[in-house]
Parts: structure tokens; C-alpha cells; sequence
């Protein structure tokens, strides 16, 4: 883990620069294998990068930024002619970082096999000594001579390097046998033979201690394999007194039981571990590749979700303990996972962001023509094409943010100074429309003061009364006019409801089949989820805003005709069972 924390945060570029400079710098190899494996597998989980989550507004301003002098420079780099055929290219990072694993492998090649040669060296030389050593087992008659010969054999084959791991058993095992025989065939005399076992003995007794210290370790992989160059020393060291051989190797090897246990147990718990991070980085996984990516129809679903999935990749990110030998296998997994939620996401809002555009197209044309009419005296005409013009600017769904407020101060500003003029020019009509306004103001106490007869005809009549009588009074001051109208509309939209579900009901022709009125329930369920839809694309809007107003009573209609329908659908059904 110490490895992978010094790497992790480095790009492509500072990972091959840190391959060059281990090569550099370490003539063995085989001292770097760590290194080198860990920045390979972090090298190639940066194949690509991360895609940048741009809210819309961000985008949508990226997308109309005034070129920069940086971006200036490279638009005339990629225009400028290419180099000539035979110009030589600069090698690409991952080019460079290929050449250099061939470098690496390529010289650990050459390490194994000059280790390889020296372990057959190595066998050769140790075989010969098994020869003599067999000889050595013959009766001899200058017993001194053979013990000497026996010694500088024993001492020859200590200094003698590793040889072939397939081979070592049986080297070692003939080694045994021939030191035995050694002892037991040529018949030395018991002094020598228990000075050899005395000193043996104490060898051993030495490497048991050792043994034992390696129980205290708690880095059991160190214990482990220094336990291993114990068990070399141990077979290159001669025999014992018989009556002790057992009994010591019996200590030596309940101490090499125990450790195996200890490097044994770390290992599996080390696999337990790593089994529950997979299930862990599964289970992110498993998140990311079951987002139903048809389901998210607006933006505020698509920013919710997208929190939702960044929220993921901290966690998938975390340190633990074996988080990069895990990563290594589920990385391209969540990645490639992560990758189609940010693909859609970046086609929804290429598709918002056209519908954005061809919005702000419309918007400026009116702009321009309310900006054109401002000055304009021909007052009656004039004030109709404005009034259009703001009716159309409604019915247009929003613009790119940045561009909102601009838009509209331009547009109200154009608006407001043609009426400022046409007030100033009829000014005399000031009283009059004073008037209007208090004649308006009376129609709505009116209709506050109405209450139902019980008779639905006749409170239809009357309220359709007081709205014509409302709507038949002239204008009145423009400053006062969205003030009374909002006013005029809550007094009498409560009480225009019920009139409404009436004329609805007989504009929806009830009297058809019942297929019909179901054809109709689904074309206004349709209309229902469309404008739903519509109004998710407003969350960042105020409330009062008039496009909102204006889909919201929309809604409401069309929730209002569904019940009517819903309702005669019911009454058909009933028809028929009786």
C-alpha cells in the first residue's frame, strides 16, 4: 500500500518518467518488480478521463464563450500545413511507456536467465561434491585425510549458491544421506563423531532460537520467509546424535509449524477482506448499471441523479487496505458503467440546450421589433402589435440563463416607453381610466359577495354576467392592470370551477360509446404528462412567473376534464351492468 500511495496521484506522463528513472537508477531489477507493477496497473486504469459534470447554465456558457487568445492559438495551430512526410513525430506517453516495460522486460529476461545459468552452475558444482562425498563412504585407510576431506566438502558446499527449486529436494535429501552414511559407514572413532554432533547439535540449537524469536514478529511475511533461509541453514548443518535428531527436529518443526499457521491465517484473512471490498465495489456497480436512464425526463431528475452517482464515486474511490488490487479488477467495470450515465445526461441536455436556442432566436426577433415600434405614434395600432408581441413572448419556453435577464430588461424597456409616451400623449384619458379602474374594482366585490342559489344555470348566468360586465369596461391605468386582473381572476376562478366542469361536460360530448370516451381519457392523459413534463424544465423559475402560471392552469384543466371523464367512463360502465 506504501508503493501505490506514492504513484496514485501521478498522471500517464509522471508515470512513465518514474518507470525511466527506477530503470535508471536500479541495475537489478528484480528490486523494482513492485514498483513497476504497481504504476503498470495505474498507468492503464487512466486510459480515459473522467467526464466534468457542467450544469446546464455552465454548458450552455461554454458553449457561446468568446474564443480565447490559448484557443485562438491552437484553432491556427490545426490549420497550419502539416509537417512533411519524412519529418520524425514526437512518441506519444503511452508509446514511450511501452518501449520502456520492453526495456524492463527485457533486462529481467537477462537477469532470469543469468540466475537461471548460475543455479545449473551451481547444481553442476554440488553434484560433483554428492560424487565425492559418496566416495568419501568407502573404507580408507588414512581415516585423518578422509575427515579433512569430508570437512572442506562440507565448507565447499556452504559457500555454493541457490540451484533449481525443482531440483533442491533430492540434492538435498542425497546430501543428507551421504552425511550419514559418512558417520555411520566409515566408523570414526566416537570422539570425533560426537565432537561433529556436539557441534551440529549447537547449530541447531542456535537456529531453534532464532525460530522461536520469529514467533514474536508481527510482520508474519517477514517471519515467514526468514523462516525459510532457517530451514537452508538447517539442511546444510550435519546430524546429530541419533537418540536427539528427533527429538530436535521435532522442536524445529513445531516452531515452523506455528509460524505457517500465523502466514497462513494473515493470507486468508487478507482474501476474506478483499472478497468483502469486491462485494462492495459490486454493489456501486450494480447502482450505477441499474439507473433506468429512460425514467429521467427532466433536468432536476438528471441533477439529482448525477448527485447521487458523485456521492458513489467517493465511495468507490476510498482508501482501504487492498483497494488497488480490488480496483485493478472493478475499475473498467465502473468506469464503463459511469461513462453511459454521463453520455446520456450530455445527449438530455444537448436536446434542452437546441430547444434553448431556437427559444432565445424567437425571443430577440421580438426584442428587435418591440425596440423597432418604441417610437412609434401610431398609438392604437402600435399598443395591439406590443400586446401580440407580449402574448407570443409568453407562449416561448425559457432561454440559456445568461441571456434571461438581458432579454427581458431590453423587452420591457421597449414595451414601457412606447406606453409611457402613449400615456403622456393621452394623457386626458387618465381619468377616464381611473374610472374604469374603480368601475372594475365594484365587479369584484361583487363577485366576492356572490353566493350560489343552488340553481347552476342561473348562478352561470350571473357570474357569466359579471365577467362580461367586468370585461366590457374599458382600459385602465397600465401600472394597475396584471394587479387588478390577478385580483379579478381569484375572486371569481373559485367560483368559475364548478361553471367550467358544466360547459366541459358538454363540450366533451359524453353522449359517445364508451371506447370513444376512453380514446378521449387517454389523449388527455397524454396532453396531462406532456405538460407535466414541460414544467420540470421551469424548477430554477419563480412561481409567478407567466409561463408557469400558465401551464399550471393548463394542468389543472386538463386533471379537471380527466375526472369528467373518468366519471362518465363510470356511469356507462354502470348502464351497462343494470
Amino acid at each position: 500500500m506504501e508503493t501505490n500511495r506514492i504513484y496514485e496521484n501521478l498522471n500517464r506522463k509522471e508515470l512513465a518518467a518514474a518507470l525511466k528513472e527506477l530503470l535508471d537508477n536500479n541495475a537489478d531489477v528484480s528490486e523494482i518488480k513492485t514498483d513497476v507493477e504497481v504504476i503498470k496497473q495505474l498507468f492503464y486504469t487512466q486510459k480515459e478521463e473522467p467526464i466534468k459534470v457542467i450544469p446546464v447554465e455552465e454548458e450552455a456558457q461554454e458553449q457561446t464563450e468568446e474564443p480565447t487568445q490559448e484557443t485562438t492559438e491552437e484553432q491556427k495551430a490545426q490549420e497550419e500545413p502539416k509537417e512533411e512526410p519524412d519529418a520524425v513525430q514526437e512518441p506519444t506517453t503511452e508509446q514511450v511507456f511501452k518501449e520502456l516495460l520492453a526495456e524492463y522486460r527485457k533486462r529481467k529476461a537477462e537477469l532470469q536467465a543469468k540466475i537461471e545459468a548460475e543455479q545449473q552452475e551451481n547444481l553442476r558444482k554440488k553434484k560433483e561434491i554428492l560424487e565425492k562425498l559418496e566416495k568419501l563412504a568407502e573404507p580408507s585407510d588414512n581415516l585423518g585425510d578422509v575427515i579433512n576431506t569430508f570437512h572442506e566438502l562440507q565448507n565447499q558446499w556452504k559457500e555454493i549458491g541457490n540451484i533449481p527449486a525443482q531440483d533442491t529436494n533430492e540434492i538435498y535429501t542425497a546430501y543428507k544421506k551421504y552425511q550419514e552414511q559418512f558417520y555411520d559407514l566409515i566408523k570414526i572413532n566416537a570422539a570425533l563423531r560426537d565432537y561433529d554432533f556436539k557441534r551440529n547439535l549447537e547449530q541447531k540449537q542456535s537456529i531453534i532460537a532464532q525460530a522461536e524469536e520469529l514467533l514474536s514478529i508481527e510482520d508474519v511475511v517477514k517471519a515467514f520467509q526468514s523462516l525459510q533461509n532457517l530451514h537452508i541453514q538447517w539442511r546444510e548443518i550435519g546430524p546429530v546424535a541419533k537418540e536427539l535428531r528427533e527429538e530436535i527436529w521435532n522442536k524445529f518443526k513445531d516452531i515452523t509449524t506455528e509460524i505457517n499457521k500465523r502466514h497462513q491465517e494473515f493470507f486468508e484473512k487478507i482474501k476474506e477482506a478483499e472478497k468483502a471490498l469486491t462485494e462492495e465495489k459490486d454493489a456501486l456497480c450494480r447502482i450505477v448499471e441499474d439507473i433506468d436512464l429512460e425514467s429521467l425526463k427532466t433536468a432536476k431528475e438528471w441533477d439529482e441523479k448525477t448527485k447521487q452517482v458523485v456521492e458513489l464515486n467517493d465511495k468507490f474511490q476510498s482508501n482501504t487496505p487492498y483497494e488497488h488490487r480490488v480496483n485493478s479488477k472493478m475499475y473498467h467495470r465502473y468506469r464503463e458503467a459511469c461513462d453511459k450515465f454521463f453520455e446520456a445526461k450530455k445527449k438530455f441536455f444537448e436536446q434542452i440546450n437546441a430547444v434553448y436556442e431556437e427559444n432565445l432566436a424567437k425571443k430577440t426577433k421580438l426584442v428587435e421589433l418591440a425596440e423597432q415600434l418604441r417610437n412609434s405614434t401610431e398609438w392604437q395600432s402600435t399598443a395591439s402589435k406590443l400586446q401580440r408581441i407580449q402574448k407570443e413572448w409568453k407562449e416561448i419556453g425559457p432561454v440559456p440563463r445568461k441571456y434571461s435577464n438581458e432579454l427581458w430588461e431590453r423587452f420591457t424597456k421597449a414595451c414601457d416607453e412606447f406606453f409611457a409616451a402613449r400615456k403622456e400623449a393621452n394623457r386626458e384619458r387618465d381619468a377616464e381610466e381611473q374610472a374604469n379602474k374603480e368601475a372594475k374594482l365594484a365587479v369584484i366585490e361583487k363577485i366576492k359577495a356572490f353566493e350560489p342559489s343552488g340553481d347552476d344555470s342561473k348562478d352561470q348566468e350571473t357570474l357569466q354576467a359579471l365577467q362580461d360586465e367586468f370585461s366590457n369596461i374599458g382600459h385602465i391605468p397600465f401600472k394597475d392592470k396584471d394587479k387588478v386582473y390577478n385580483m379579478f381572476r381569484e375572486a371569481i376562478n373559485p367560483l368559475l370551477k364548478n361553471i367550467r366542469i358544466i360547459r366541459r361536460t358538454a363540450q366533451l360530448n359524453l353522449q359517445k360509446d364508451k371506447a370513444s370516451l376512453y380514446k378521449q381519457l387517454d389523449t388527455l392523459r397524454q396532453q396531462l404528462a406532456t405538460y407535466e413534463n414541460n414544467m420540470g424544465f421551469f424548477h430554477n423559475y419563480p412561481k409567478d412567473n407567466p409561463i408557469i402560471k400558465d401551464l399550471e392552469k393548463k394542468i389543472e384543466n386538463l386533471r379537471q376534464d380527466i375526472e369528467i371523464l373518468k366519471q362518465a367512463i363510470a356511469n356507462k360502465e354502470k348502464e351497462e351492468q343494470e
